[in-house]
């Protein structure tokens, strides 16, 4: 009986030993992790900044995919006003069905032309938006093709994206930061930072002005266009303090 009632407070004392244990461990973490010190608000702070600077860096941009039928022969084709069927300018770009950049010039006032990479690719998207470069003046000669009989219009559609451009203008805007924290209306006590994680894991962010103490930091999955028209995933990421 006594050697059983010494088994009894041996398994106890372990079983106090690992619960002290385990508090311990959570007690560090909790002291550790940001997640768990972030006031109000800068919890405020973060959400707000998200949508300002996803409303700065993001930017518009029409898509519209085209159907090509029966042109064979020529990788050179020309489609007539495209700019005034919707309204667009000259900031383009052209894509083939495997998302490959399509060289693409503008011929007189109004109409296109793609300069396919085989011929043929009989599928195209046209994308759209005020933070592409404008196409360049072309003068080649290239088949005309008519929509109904050597082509057709597709899906129209509007969608928003992160542009890197925008993200390194912003940037720039940083070195005037009283003024772009003012122009992005953060709150006098808060400081704010950002920075862009590539696809491949690399990553860009600004120089951090008057960091006084320890920085939240909040990664927002984003779709981004880069400099060469490639549409990648990434994470704007959001610091505050």
């Amino acid at each position: 009986m006594i050697g059983y009632k010494n088994k009894c407070g041996s398994h106890v004392g372990v079983v106090i030993s690992f619960a002290i244990f385990v508090t311990f461990i959570i007690i560090i973490y909790t002291l550790a992790s940001p997640n768990f010190r972030i006031s109000s608000s800068e919890q405020f702070s973060v959400e707000y900044l998200e949508t300002k600077l996803l409303e700065n860096l993001s930017s518009e941009v029409l898509i519209i995919t085209i159907d090509i039928e029966n042109v064979i022969g020529t990788n050179c084709i020309e489609i007539s006003n495209l700019l005034s069927d919707f309204d667009i300018n000259r900031k383009i770009i052209v894509k083939n069905k495997e998302g490959i950049l399509t060289p693409s010039v503008f011929t007189g006032s109004d109409s296109l032309q793609i300069n396919r990479l085989d011929s043929g690719d009989d599928f195209f998207k046209i994308y759209a938006s005020e933070s592409f470069d404008e196409l360049s003046e072309g003068s080649e000669s290239c088949q005309s093709i008519s929509e109904g009989s050597d082509f057709n219009f597709g899906s129209i559609k509007t969608e928003n994206y992160f542009f890197e451009s925008n993200f390194f203008d912003l940037m720039n805007s940083y070195s005037d930061y009283e003024v772009l924290k003012s122009d992005l209306n953060v709150p006098e006590n808060s400081e704010f930072g950002f920075g862009l994680i590539y696809n491949n894991l690399s990553s860009v962010q600004i120089a951090l002005k008057n960091v006084s103490k320890d920085i939240y930091i909040k990664e927002v999955p984003i779709q981004y266009i880069d400099s060469g028209g490639e549409i990648s995933s990434g994470f704007l990421k959001i610091m505050v303090w």
